[in-house]
């Protein structure tokens, strides 16, 4: 379970930063081409995370598993709400791909740290 939820943060990690290389190509379809390949790879990436993580929950924490899945979602929550506004200040520091190349990194240190933790 483990092993499952880091390849699936690598892979969301390597397709983030997939968006910060399609930007370097000036041919608009190629662009298109390795966004979509990109987004991809964070819907698998995603869909593999969220399915082991209430898994694991449950195994962990037998006699409060709904009140940590709650903490699970509610995390989710503010991760969605929160997100656009902290991108929005990233590209304005970093740009359009330094704002990847960020939270590529941000997803590879969180991630390791969180499996191996």
């Amino acid at each position: 379970m483990r092993r499952a939820i880091l390849i699936g943060m690598l892979v969301m990690a390597f397709a983030t930063v997939m968006f910060s290389c399609a930007a370097y190509f000036t041919n608009t379809w190629l662009f298109y081409s390795i966004s979509m390949l990109g987004r991809l790879g964070q819907g698998v990436a995603d869909s593999l995370i969220c399915i082991c993580l209430p898994s694991v929950i449950c195994i962990v924490f037998k006699k409060k598993a709904d009140l940590y899945y709650g903490y699970w979602e509610m995390a989710n929550g503010i991760g969605l709400t929160l997100g656009p506004v902290i991108s929005s200040l990233v590209v304005g520091f970093a740009g359009y791909s330094g704002t990847f190349f960020f939270f590529g990194a941000l997803i590879t240190i969180i991630g390791v740290i969180t499996v191996y933790t």
